[in-house]
Order: C-alpha cells, then structure tokens, then sequence
C-alpha cells in the first residue's frame, strides 16, 4: 500500500495546478497508476490557499500542509506549481532557501542553503518521451510553491518519505500551434500521473533492494 499527497494552490484563474491535483484523485487515475504498480494506492489532494506570490504566504500553507503529512506518513508529497510561459512541464532539482525577494531573506534563517528532489527526475522525463513536453530545471518559476518545496523536502530529509515539484504551464488549446506556449489538460494529467507512478516504482525498486541486501 502507497499513499501520495498532491498538493496545489488555489488561485486566480489560468493556474491548472489546483484542478490536476483533484483530477489525480479519481478513480480511473488511481487505477492506472496501481496497474502500472500493482499495489493499491492512497492519492490525497490537499489544496492550499495562495496569496503571496512572492513566497511570503509559503509558512502559512506549510502549516496548513504539515498536520496532512505527519496524519498520513505518505510515501510520496508532490507539489503542483505553476509556471506561466513555459512550453512544457518542469520538474524541479531543488528548492533553495530564498523568499522570492532581491534582499536575500532566507526563508528558515540558518537553514540548508537549498534541498534536493528525491523524484526520479530522469525516470520520470524518459516515461514523458513523446507523450509531455517536458524539462528538468533548477529554479522554480512559481516562488510560492518553491518556498513550499523548500519545506516539504526540509521535512523529507527527516524521513523516507520522496517529495518534489512538478511546475505545470498554462492550458493550450488543442487548435494552437506548437509554437504556442503551454500544453493541454489531458497531458497535464498525464506528467503528474507519470510523476507519481515512476516514483512509486522507483521506490518499490529501493525497497526491494533493501530486502535483498537484508536476507
């Protein structure tokens, strides 16, 4: 048994991150990734309010984030962010200790300079491959679940638990052309569902090492 919590803001329209998180809750989603797993699965959206888009509202939805994290001990905690602009996906290396401003003000004073993904980023961007237009990035577009980020993978270095960002761009059309910035809904879906399924397997692999290392 996985469990996974998909977490995302609710903002102003244009964002898709918020209806992709609720989208990976249902059924037929669910079934896909336990098929590709063979094991059942617990998908869990937890949908935070953001204002700040500089990160300055990042503590306030940690602390709406943290009680789901330490009630569930999920496996996996992927963030959703967005970023306008793009022509793909982004799944992000890092999360660093900035607050979005020019004045460099940490967001945890003292503070890991930055925290690396635990996602499988490579695994999961071979599993896009004519499918997501996607990319590997270091720096997130979107500061408010960047600094979020930096807080999940703070708490998973804690834990075994694997955390990340996937930053989403905005919904095209399915007439625009592909010189056209964003991808549609269908592949949004698609990329956060990879996300999860590939790192679910990538940690069922770990486990299975660990066992055979134990015998």
């Amino acid at each position: 048994m996985y469990t996974v919590i998909v977490s995302a803001f609710r903002r102003a329209s244009g964002d898709p991150s918020a209806r992709v998180a609720e989208m990976l809750d249902a059924p037929d989603t669910v079934r896909q990734i336990e098929d590709e797993l063979g094991s059942p699965v617990t998908v869990e959206p937890v949908l935070l309010d953001g204002g700040g888009e500089d990160g300055s509202d990042a503590a306030a939805a940690w602390s709406a984030l943290e009680p789901a994290v330490g009630r569930i001990g999920p496996d996996m905690v992927l963030v959703l962010g967005y970023r306008p602009g793009a022509h793909g996906v982004c799944l992000e290396r890092c999360a660093v200790n900035a607050g979005g401003a020019t004045d460099g003000t940490e967001l945890i004073p003292g503070d890991a300079a930055a925290y690396w993904t635990r996602l499988p980023l490579h695994r999961i961007l071979r599993a896009f491959l004519g499918q997501v237009p996607a990319s590997i990035t270091s720096g997130p577009g979107d500061a408010l679940a960047g600094a979020l980020t930096y807080r999940v993978l703070r708490q998973c270095a804690r834990t075994a638990t694997l955390g990340g960002l996937l930053e989403l761009p905005d919904v095209k059309d399915g007439d625009a052309p592909l010189t056209f910035a964003g991808v549609s809904g269908r592949q949004m879906l698609e990329a956060a569902r990879q996300t999860v399924s590939q790192t679910l397997l990538y940690l069922a692999d770990l486990r299975s090492d660990d066992r055979r290392r134990s015998v």
